[in-house]
Parts: structure tokens; sequence; C-alpha cells
């Protein structure tokens, strides 16, 4: 990720929870159902949904 890239994302939780994965590796912030945040300034890395289930338009599978 560049982080210029991501300095003005928002973004909203729509199903199940995400997990802000801060800089060092260490778990951040759980974000709950409808919950907007801004990428900017919160000092993530990744954001993580163990619990995702993600169906590609390509393939038609999961993943």
């Amino acid at each position: 990720m560049v982080a210029a890239e991501w300095c003005d994302a928002f973004g909203v939780v729509t199903r199940g929870r995400a997990l802000l994965e801060l800089r060092d590796g260490e778990p951040g912030t759980v974000l709950g159902r409808d919950t907007g945040f801004r990428l900017g300034g919160t000092g993530a890395r990744a954001l993580r949904n163990p619990n995702l289930v993600c169906q590609s338009p390509n393939d038609g599978g999961t993943r």
C-alpha cells in the first residue's frame, strides 16, 4: 500500500467486522457494522476480516 494513495480513503463496514492492523503488526480497532472510517492518520497498514468470503466476478468461486 502506498500511503499517499490512501490518505483520503473513506470506508464503511457493511457486513461483519473489520480489524485495523497497525504498522507494527499489532491489532488495532475492531470496526463493527455500519461504522464509517477514514484511513488517513490511523497508523493502519492493513484491514483484516478473517471471516470474509469473497466472490470474484471472474472465477465465480470463493476465497
